[in-house]
């Protein structure tokens, strides 16, 4: 879970900043990110998405994830470390 807990910066620069963390922390790249729907709302060109669907990083909305969080780790399935 990472909070955004710095509002001058955009929720772009928070996922890269979660994003590098998580890589830096686990030795491997997260697959999945998740975000409040309001999050995705503001989004409306769906820039956040297709900037980050590159790396091969998926974005989501959920309800459960609190309006200024995100959550990012790697969608459960076998061998992920080998992809």
């Amino acid at each position: 879970m990472w909070v955004k807990d710095k509002p001058k910066i955009t929720w772009e620069e928070s996922i890269n900043e979660a994003y590098g963390y998580y890589i830096s922390k686990y030795g491997h790249k997260p697959d999945k990110c998740y975000l409040h729907p309001l999050v995705l709302e503001k989004d409306v060109d769906g820039i956040l998405i297709s900037t980050f669907v590159e790396r091969g990083l998926s974005i989501e909305s959920v309800p459960y994830i609190m309006k200024n969080c995100l959550w990012m780790g790697v969608e459960e399935r076998e061998n992920y470390r080998d992809n």
